[in-house]
Protein backbone atom coordinates (compact mmCIF):
# COMPACT_ATOMS: atom_id res chain seq x y z
CA UNK A 1 0.00 0.00 0.00
CA UNK A 2 1.55 3.42 -1.10
CA UNK A 3 1.00 5.45 2.18
CA UNK A 4 1.13 9.11 0.55
CA UNK A 5 -1.48 7.77 -1.41
CA UNK A 6 -3.33 7.30 1.04
CA UNK A 7 -2.97 10.07 2.98
CA UNK A 8 -4.26 12.26 0.03
CA UNK A 9 -6.86 9.92 -0.66
CA UNK A 10 -8.28 10.33 3.37
CA UNK A 11 -7.55 14.10 3.21
CA UNK A 12 -10.11 15.17 -0.01
CA UNK A 13 -12.79 12.59 1.11
CA UNK A 14 -12.53 14.02 4.50
CA UNK A 15 -12.59 17.66 2.97
CA UNK A 16 -15.83 16.47 1.10
CA UNK A 17 -17.33 14.92 3.50
CA UNK A 18 -16.78 17.75 6.23
CA UNK A 19 -17.94 20.05 3.47
CA UNK A 20 -21.00 18.03 2.09
CA UNK A 21 -21.65 16.65 5.42
CA UNK A 22 -21.67 12.63 3.62
CA UNK A 23 -20.96 10.58 1.11
CA UNK A 24 -17.48 9.16 2.41
CA UNK A 25 -18.56 5.94 1.98
CA UNK A 26 -19.56 6.14 -1.38
CA UNK A 27 -15.92 7.79 -1.90
CA UNK A 28 -14.30 6.00 0.55
CA UNK A 29 -15.25 2.02 -0.61
CA UNK A 30 -13.91 2.75 -4.00
CA UNK A 31 -11.16 4.68 -3.49
CA UNK A 32 -9.88 1.45 -1.36
CA UNK A 33 -10.63 -0.88 -3.79
CA UNK A 34 -9.73 0.35 -6.76
CA UNK A 35 -7.10 2.77 -6.16
CA UNK A 36 -5.73 1.15 -3.04
CA UNK A 37 -6.03 -2.50 -4.32
CA UNK A 38 -8.33 -3.52 -1.43
CA UNK A 39 -10.70 -6.20 -1.87
CA UNK A 40 -14.46 -5.15 -0.53
CA UNK A 41 -14.57 -7.18 2.41
CA UNK A 42 -11.80 -5.34 3.62
CA UNK A 43 -12.59 -1.92 1.99
CA UNK A 44 -16.11 -2.18 3.71
CA UNK A 45 -15.17 -2.47 7.41
CA UNK A 46 -12.45 0.07 6.65
CA UNK A 47 -14.48 2.85 5.22
CA UNK A 48 -17.43 2.68 8.18
CA UNK A 49 -14.58 2.62 10.71
CA UNK A 50 -12.64 5.42 8.94
CA UNK A 51 -15.74 7.55 7.64
CA UNK A 52 -17.50 6.86 11.30
CA UNK A 53 -14.26 8.54 13.02
CA UNK A 54 -14.28 11.56 10.54
CA UNK A 55 -18.13 11.71 11.02
CA UNK A 56 -18.01 11.71 14.57
CA UNK A 57 -14.95 14.47 14.63
CA UNK A 58 -16.93 16.46 11.77
CA UNK A 59 -19.89 16.93 13.75
CA UNK A 60 -18.10 18.08 17.04
CA UNK A 61 -18.44 22.00 15.64
CA UNK A 62 -22.27 21.14 14.57
CA UNK A 63 -22.75 19.73 17.85
CA UNK A 64 -21.32 22.82 19.89
CA UNK A 65 -23.32 25.43 17.85
CA UNK A 66 -26.49 23.40 18.95
CA UNK A 67 -27.19 22.50 15.15
CA UNK A 68 -28.40 18.73 15.85
CA UNK A 69 -31.56 17.93 16.23
CA UNK A 70 -30.46 14.91 19.34
CA UNK A 71 -34.21 13.25 19.01
CA UNK A 72 -34.09 12.57 15.72
CA UNK A 73 -30.35 11.34 15.75
CA UNK A 74 -31.40 8.30 18.22
CA UNK A 75 -34.25 7.61 15.86
CA UNK A 76 -31.81 7.34 12.90
CA UNK A 77 -29.62 5.29 15.26
CA UNK A 78 -31.88 2.57 16.37
CA UNK A 79 -33.07 1.83 12.98
CA UNK A 80 -29.50 2.56 11.34
CA UNK A 81 -27.61 0.53 13.90
CA UNK A 82 -29.23 -2.58 14.14
CA UNK A 83 -29.87 -2.32 10.35
CA UNK A 84 -25.93 -3.11 9.36
CA UNK A 85 -26.02 -5.95 11.37
CA UNK A 86 -27.94 -7.28 9.15
CA UNK A 87 -26.43 -5.86 5.97
CA UNK A 88 -23.27 -7.30 7.18
CA UNK A 89 -24.71 -10.67 7.73
CA UNK A 90 -26.34 -10.49 4.14
CA UNK A 91 -23.19 -9.27 2.92
CA UNK A 92 -21.05 -12.08 3.82
CA UNK A 93 -23.06 -14.51 1.86
CA UNK A 94 -22.37 -12.32 -1.31
CA UNK A 95 -19.65 -12.34 -4.02
CA UNK A 96 -17.71 -9.68 -4.27
CA UNK A 97 -18.35 -8.64 -7.66
CA UNK A 98 -21.87 -8.61 -6.12
CA UNK A 99 -21.29 -6.37 -3.37
CA UNK A 100 -19.31 -4.07 -6.24
CA UNK A 101 -22.25 -4.06 -8.25
CA UNK A 102 -25.24 -3.12 -5.53
CA UNK A 103 -22.86 -0.69 -4.18
CA UNK A 104 -22.47 1.23 -7.88
CA UNK A 105 -26.09 0.52 -8.33
CA UNK A 106 -26.94 2.39 -4.77
CA UNK A 107 -24.70 5.45 -5.91
CA UNK A 108 -25.68 6.06 -9.28
CA UNK A 109 -29.56 6.10 -8.11
CA UNK A 110 -28.72 8.30 -5.17
CA UNK A 111 -26.37 10.52 -7.26
CA UNK A 112 -29.43 11.11 -10.04
CA UNK A 113 -32.12 11.08 -7.54
CA UNK A 114 -30.48 14.24 -5.54
CA UNK A 115 -29.26 15.92 -9.11
CA UNK A 116 -32.76 15.75 -10.41
CA UNK A 117 -34.75 16.68 -7.43
CA UNK A 118 -32.37 19.02 -5.08
CA UNK A 119 -30.26 20.91 -8.22
CA UNK A 120 -33.69 21.67 -10.02
CA UNK A 121 -34.27 25.08 -8.22
CA UNK A 122 -30.58 25.90 -8.85
CA UNK A 123 -30.49 25.07 -12.59
CA UNK A 124 -33.68 27.52 -12.91
CA UNK A 125 -33.17 29.96 -10.58
CA UNK A 126 -29.65 30.67 -10.44
CA UNK A 127 -29.09 30.84 -7.00
CA UNK A 128 -27.48 28.53 -4.32
CA UNK A 129 -30.21 28.82 -2.17
CA UNK A 130 -32.45 26.37 -3.96
CA UNK A 131 -30.10 23.99 -2.77
CA UNK A 132 -30.77 23.72 0.87
CA UNK A 133 -34.59 24.59 0.58
CA UNK A 134 -36.19 22.92 -1.98
CA UNK A 135 -38.49 19.97 -1.93
CA UNK A 136 -39.27 19.38 -5.55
Amino acid sequence: MNIVLALGLGAVIGVLLGLLGGGGSILAVPALVYVLGLGIEQAIPLSLLVVGIASAVGALPKIRAGHVQWRLAAIFSAAGIPATFVGSAIGRHLPQPALLVGFAVVMVRRGSSIACTRLSPWWVTGTMKGLAHSST
